[in-house]
């Protein structure tokens, strides 16, 4: 497994750092949906954002790899809020909600505060697999909505605007190996949903016709100037990927889709109710 992921930090340091297979390959369009929302409730200082995947060369997609079993691909990170439950009432909040999920802030939903990775389970092969996991601490006061025993809004620390894309890395991820049925696939895929207050950073292998394409970029919220995306340097993303090796044990483990959608992982670290 060492092997496979240094090989992937290598391919993945040079589709990031070739501005030859950039033009050629892929890129990510982040769309700022506002303040989410589900009907009078609001989540006030967060946007939902979605995070939209396209091939360069207008070729169907795929495949989505944020991290498959075998090392290759990248995640999601960074400033996220998440609605996890308990079952049992107990403020242990260890179901997750990764996805496929609808819910994008298009319409009333409580799911409009988590982040998770989008769709319908029809859209994706038996082979997907999704995962979600804390590398930090999570706070229950942040998002401003109240928890109870069965359902945990959670957000990771805030993250400075500006600040170096390594940090993401200490937050909430998102990850998977996203197969697309034929019927879904197109060159523009609407992979994510993320609900932020700050910023997070993707990184993507995007597969599709007779090619495809690393892809990576971070957002961050708007500066009094405006929007802006910044690209996560090469020498960040292999950095990144090192760190997520050692990391890796306590990630949470993939799950085929034809198992269950709801996946359960152990609880998140540092739970805090302040």
């Amino acid at each position: 497994m060492r092997y496979r992921t240094a090989i992937g930090a290598v391919i993945s340091y040079i589709l990031a750092s070739s501005p030859a297979l950039a033009q050629t390959g892929a890129h990510l369009e982040f769309i700022d949906t506002g303040t989410p929302k589900n009907g009078s409730v609001v989540m006030n200082g967060w946007h939902g954002v979605i995070v939209r995947v396209v091939l360069d060369n207008g070729a169907p997609i795929t495949r989505i790899n944020l991290g498959g079993a075998n090392g290759f691909g990248g995640d999601i990170s960074g400033a996220m809020a998440q609605r996890w439950t308990d079952p049992n009432g107990q403020e242990n909040y260890t179901q997750t909600s990764p996805g496929p999920l609808t819910a994008n802030n298009s319409f009333d939903s409580d799911f409009n505060f988590d982040s998770h990775l989008l769709g319908t389970p029809a859209m994706y092969a038996a082979s997907s697999s999704f995962t979600e996991a804390y590398f930090g601490s999570s706070l229950t006061k942040r998002t401003g909505l109240p928890s109870d025993g069965f359902v945990g809004y959670l957000a990771s620390p805030f993250i400075p605007q500006g600040a170096d894309p390594i940090v993401y890395g200490n937050g909430v991820h998102l990850g998977g190996l996203l197969d697309i049925n034929p019927v879904f696939q197109s060159n523009a895929i609407d992979a994510a949903y993320v609900v932020t207050d700050s910023g997070f950073e993707v990184g993507v292998l995007v597969s599709g016709g007779d090619g495809g394409g690393f892809a990576s970029g971070v957002f961050q919220l708007p500066e009094p100037s405006g929007f802006r995306v910044v690209a996560a340097s090469a020498a960040a993303a292999l950095f990144r990927r090192r760190t997520r090796n050692v990391r890796a044990q306590t990630s949470a483990a993939m799950e085929a889709l034809d198992t269950r959608v709801q996946l359960t992982v152990p609880a998140p670290t540092g739970v805090s109710r302040h």
